[in-house]
């Protein structure tokens, strides 16, 4: 059962992002609110007009009482209760930036655990990091569903062969493949979903608890961009061949 009505919740809403900015708004200032054809958003009140363009949001601040222009030059300067709304709108969309960036403390024992976690959570996704070793690898094999990692040209050639020794002895049934980029030196993780988020240290950085590596998501509106410069990078990096097992079919198993 639905207690608030729409204008009763709008108007609680207005109050609260005032209130929660040290500004108390007149009950004239919430009735104009409650009269403006305005749909909110989840990153604050101040946001996606129906059918204004830019003179009419202008004009509309002003009649609202958030900006002020009563000086000749029509110049406008936000007053207190439009900057109340503004520091309330700006802390919001913080607290979502915040809530999907990942902090890995380097003194944190279980910091690798949550990179593999996050890894687990991009479902049949793309790696790009530079420095995957043999271990690493080897708890992508187990730990996630990941079919494709792209690592780097600077590795030394026992790195690669001990990849190629790992990928001969992929389960059954499990799809990974390893390619060579050039110009591999940042970490992203590409996930199924088409989301994209950029790693500050490689998983052995991480795992060796080296230093503090923070996962940031891309915004929504560049993940198409990014990804197809992943992409591309994948397109044009050459594959590692996997080395033949000594092993063959159910009775391979991975080397520890």
């Amino acid at each position: 059962m639905d207690i608030l009505i729409e204008d009763q919740h709008r108007a609680l809403a207005f109050i609260a992002a005032c209130n929660n900015q040290g500004y108390r708004p007149s009950a004239n200032q919430v009735e104009d609110w409650l009269d403006e054809p305005l749909t909110p958003t989840p990153y604050g009140l101040l946001a996606k007009w129906r059918s204004f363009g830019r003179g009419g949001v202008t004009e509309q601040l002003v009649r609202l009482g958030w900006v002020d222009a009563d000086n000749r030059a029509g110049d406008l300067h936000v007053l207190a209760l439009g900057m109340a709304l503004l520091r309330d709108a700006d802390a919001r969309t913080a607290e979502v930036v915040a809530a999907t960036t990942v902090v890995l403390n380097a003194k944190d024992p279980l910091a690798y655990a949550a990179l593999m976690s996050e890894l687990a959570s991009a479902g049949a996704g793309l790696l790009v990091d530079p420095y995957v070793r043999r271990e690493q690898l080897l708890h992508i094999v187990q730990d996630t569903t990941l079919e494709r990692v792209l690592v780097g040209r600077n590795l030394k050639q026992g790195d690669l062969d001990g990849l190629r020794a790992m990928l001969g002895y992929l389960p059954k049934g499990r799809r990974l493949e390893l390619r060579i980029a050039e110009d591999a030196h940042d970490r992203y993780l590409k996930a199924q979903d088409g989301s994209v988020s950029i790693i500050g240290s490689s998983m052995g950085t991480v795992s060796g608890q080296k230093s503090t590596t923070v996962i940031t998501p891309f915004p929504e509106d560049s993940h198409e961009m990014v990804g197809k410069m992943l992409e591309n990078r994948w397109d044009s990096a050459e594959p590692l061949r996997a080395e033949e097992p000594g092993v063959q079919g159910d009775e391979k198993e991975l080397p520890a």
